[in-house]
């Protein structure tokens, strides 16, 4: 079964944390994600979700921008959002 890719775009970058509300247990079912990873680097991410927010923890900001992307990785059919 092929892959499926989502993208998130956060604005700034918080060393140690980003925090991505819209992506919280309460609106979809992160279960099967394969990989998390920031755009650019091989480096897989380690995450959680609650209720209310997905957290990825993150090391010291790779470059100086105003907006970084992610890409979490599925094996299958992306979420849908509830």
């Amino acid at each position: 079964m092929e892959s499926m890719k989502q993208y998130v775009t956060h604005l700034g970058w918080s060393d140690g944390q980003v925090v991505v509300r819209t992506l919280g247990s309460s609106r979809i079912d992160l279960k099967t994600p394969t990989g998390v990873s920031s755009l650019g680097s091989a480096e897989m991410l380690t995450y959680s979700q609650d209720a209310g927010s997905l957290a990825l923890k993150v090391p010291k900001a790779p470059c100086a921008a105003p907006a970084y992307s992610f890409k979490l990785t599925f094996s299958g059919q992306i979420p849908k959002l509830k």
